[in-house]
């Protein structure tokens, strides 16, 4: 015979301190009103505070792009900035003397493209001999390298058959040992190269760059050969 089941009754001591523990689960309390202002707030400040994917109306839709490129995780692309204390390139002039560093200029710059079977022209004073500009409006430079040798003399540093290739220049330390050489004189006044220098006037020693990448030499923005001797320098290329 089956044990009979007594119903389940409530005990008069939870009658007492108040209904049963399933009421109590199916009661519901309201979320508190502060709870309710806060949840509205912060919704709304992020609403506001949220980046538009479009630009405003009466912008320019490229330029605001480049400005707000966050997406892509890379800066705006910018043009390198001309070297200070350069002469305009309108005023730039043939016979200028300026200088190349030797680090700076770009795996993408034209100088690369003129630089197979030469010498390197980094890290040394150069000489304009022309320069144009492209269709984009980029401004370029043609250029002989000038070099000291490192403090030796072109009897020295090149053997005979090679040493016409070099025009002495004149300086401070003197232009060359040898009687009846021609030799490149500077303007008068414009500056002065402190070392023995020769100008390179070999086929395969011309180059062009940008002209951003060159600065001014040892502080003389000036510097510059005389018409003389920059149309014989010229008269090389």
């Amino acid at each position: 015979m089956a044990p009979t089941t007594e119903p389940c009754t409530t005990p008069p001591w939870r009658v007492k301190n108040g209904p049963p523990v399933l009421q109590l689960a199916a009661l519901s309390s309201p979320t508190p009103s502060w709870r309710n202002r806060g949840t509205s707030t912060s919704s709304s400040s992020s609403s506001t505070s949220s980046i538009s994917s479009s630009p405003p109306r009466g912008t320019n839709s490229a330029a605001w792009a480049s400005t707000n490129n966050w997406r892509s995780g890379s800066p705006p692309k910018a043009s390198p900035p001309k070297a200070k204390g350069t002469p305009d390139f309108l005023d730039l002039a043939e016979g200028q003397i300026l200088f190349l560093p030797a680090y700076g200029v770009p795996q993408n710059s034209i100088l690369w493209n003129y630089t197979k079977g030469g010498s390197n022209p980094l890290g040394h004073p150069v000489v304009v001999v022309g320069k144009f500009k492209d269709a984009k409006g980029g401004e370029y430079v043609q250029f002989r390298n000038l070099t000291s040798f490192g403090g030796m003399s072109l009897e020295e540093r090149k053997p005979e058959h090679l040493r016409h290739f070099f025009i002495p220049c004149e300086s401070a330390e003197g232009s060359s040992s040898g009687q009846g050489v021609q030799t490149a004189t500077l303007e008068a006044g414009s500056g002065a190269l402190a070392k023995r220098s020769y100008v390179n006037l070999s086929p395969t020693s011309i180059y062009k760059i940008e002209y951003t990448y060159l600065e001014v030499f040892k502080g003389q923005p000036l510097l510059r050969f005389d018409t003389a001797s920059t149309h014989y320098i010229k008269s090389r290329v």
